[in-house]
């Protein structure tokens, strides 16, 4: 160590030790005790997926198992759900209906009176 840590001087480091109990561990960082910030790379030996050709972790990317969907029913009548309406009957009048505009309910019409605003 070049420099020796900041500490107390050995009577108050005695006092404090006594009144602590135990020995203090000083949180403070100092150059000599921190390692360097660029420690050397560790060595290590290789392993499976060191390399770039045949590695596993490449059959198993997720990005490669996708596929396009698979069409199940090619040119097949679809099935519409009817509720209520029997199986053997034609259920076209259901499902060829169209919706006109939807409106949640009737609705409120306001009426001006005669006088205006100003008679509030």
């Amino acid at each position: 160590m070049s420099v020796a840590p900041r500490d107390l001087s050995p009577l108050l480091r005695w006092f404090r030790k006594s009144l602590l109990g135990r020995e203090f561990k000083n949180s403070l960082r100092f150059q000599d005790l921190v390692s360097t910030r660029s420690p050397p790379p560790p060595s290590l030996p290789d392993g499976s997926s060191h390399k770039l050709f045949s590695n596993y972790y490449y059959t198993r990317d997720g990005r490669r198992m996708a596929r396009p969907p698979v069409v199940l029913l090619e040119d097949a009548k679809r099935k519409a759900i009817t509720a209520g309406v029997k199986e053997n009957t034609e259920s076209k009048g259901i499902t060829s209906k169209k919706v006109g505009q939807i409106m949640p309910g009737r609705p409120y019409e306001w009426q001006e009176s005669s006088q205006g605003a100003s008679s509030l």
